[in-house]
């Protein structure tokens, strides 16, 4: 999780260490973190995380020398497959890791070398390349975890209007606004979002 119970108790008023419902709340915000910021799910049935994880990533071919990668930091690239016929039998068309390099701030651009046997990546709409990568937060930034601070204050804080759609106090009745990610908030995250040249993609199911 992007924070722990304790970082939240520290800094949000009113969480105890009894609210048993303070992990489920974390794990949440650290979702709704990793959506906003464009973070892919590792699997389908995964939760969107912005911690370190293990992807299997399926890529459409862009041409050229530069594949981009949806996720980021890059830690490392295990193996990438560029196969029209989509088998990917992790032999016949593994590109070797001495043809790329890896360049971006984030590690997230892979560029084939001007030797490379591979020359060039597919040019396709079809997901043509496989990539097995880890990416991701190993260590979180002090901006992201106060971002998720502020935000399960947030959420807290409107806990007792979820799912209602109208409170009632002194007298007076208004319709609670949906629980959404602040504007204090989005502009912590905004150095965090992934932004992709539209390369489509896909995870291993």
């Amino acid at each position: 999780m992007l924070i722990s119970e304790a970082e939240a108790r520290e800094y949000v008023p009113g969480l105890t260490a009894n609210n048993v419902a303070l992990g489920n709340l974390i794990r949440r915000v650290d979702e709704a973190i990793a959506s906003f910021c464009k973070y892919p799910k590792a699997t389908s049935t995964a939760a969107r995380t912005m911690e370190s994880t293990s992807y299997t990533l399926y890529l459409e071919g862009p041409g050229g020398r530069e594949l981009e990668l949806p996720v980021w930091p890059v830690t490392t690239i295990t193996t990438i497959e560029d196969d029209v016929t989509e088998d990917f039998d992790g032999a016949t068309h593994l590109v070797a890791s001495s043809d790329y390099a890896q360049r971006g701030e984030h590690g997230e651009i892979v560029r084939l070398t001007q030797t490379s046997t591979q020359g060039a990546w597919s040019c396709t709409t079809d997901p043509v390349i496989k990539v097995v990568v880890t990416a991701g937060y190993a260590t979180v930034p002090e901006a992201l975890k106060q971002a998720a601070i502020e935000l399960v204050a947030h959420k807290f804080n409107q806990r007792a209007s979820i799912g209602k759609t109208s409170v009632t106090g002194g007298g007076l009745s208004a319709s609670p606004s949906p629980i959404k990610i602040p504007d204090h908030v989005k502009e912590l995250l905004d150095e965090y979002v992934i932004n992709s040249i539209g390369q489509g993609s896909e995870v291993l199911p």
